[in-house]
């Protein structure tokens, strides 16, 4: 009777010891796979024999697999890059408006109260409209406002038109008027350029004319 007991008690402790350790020997067979002592062949759960090297598996050298800490993934947040905001396309149809008003309106003047009066009347313009375009400009955020307002005093016919259509559509862009020192020095240019060309024709009309 003491004999069976003693065999129960020696059962039961091989059964406790029978839980797997990680990286240690264990006293069972192994209720996940593990390499077999021998050779290395990974083998399932209750392998006696070795299908590779066909060794006898001893439970007490049987050591499972440490598990490898699993490397946090890197979670990154794809960025957009910002899209280029496209360009404000030139307002024709605003420029014929402004043009022909500019032209009715100069001709009414000028018949009016002459040709000086009328230079004096459509330099007030100018200033008072590129005045307003740079105060409008800080006020909608529009970049470059102080090169919108020299632009409009210089080449009001141009680019004030340009600056009604700008101010409509915020989101877009004026790479003319807005590109830095680069724009102003085009305005500038521009401006010569439109004037020597305007001398010269006025120039010619006039020495055609008979004498």
């Amino acid at each position: 009777m003491n004999e069976d007991i003693a065999k129960l008690a020696a059962e039961g402790n091989l059964a406790a010891s029978a839980e797997p350790h990680n990286g240690t020997a264990v006293e069972s067979f192994a209720t996940q796979a593990f390499p077999c002592p021998h050779c290395g062949q990974m083998l399932g759960p209750g392998v006696r024999v070795c299908a590779a090297c066909r060794q006898a598996i001893d439970p007490a050298q049987i050591r499972l697999p440490v598990p490898q800490p699993q490397a946090p993934v890197a979670t990154t947040v794809a960025q957009r890059a910002p899209e280029k905001p496209q360009n404000t396309p030139f307002p024709w149809a605003i420029f014929f408006a402004v043009l022909l008003g500019m032209v009715l309106l100069s001709a009414a003047t000028e018949a009016k109260f002459g040709m000086t009066t009328t230079a004096y009347g459509f330099g007030l313009v100018q200033l008072l409209t590129s005045l307003w375009v740079v105060f409008d400009a800080h006020r909608k955020g529009i970049p470059q406002p102080l090169q919108w307002g020299v632009g409009t005093m210089l080449l009001w016919v141009i680019v004030f038109p340009w600056y009604l259509a700008r101010r409509r559509q915020p989101k877009t862009a004026c790479p003319f008027v807005e590109s830095g020192a680069r724009a102003l020095l085009r305005i500038v240019l521009l401006f010569i350029l439109i004037n020597i060309v305007g001398m010269l024709f006025f120039g010619s009309i006039l020495n055609s004319l008979p004498k």
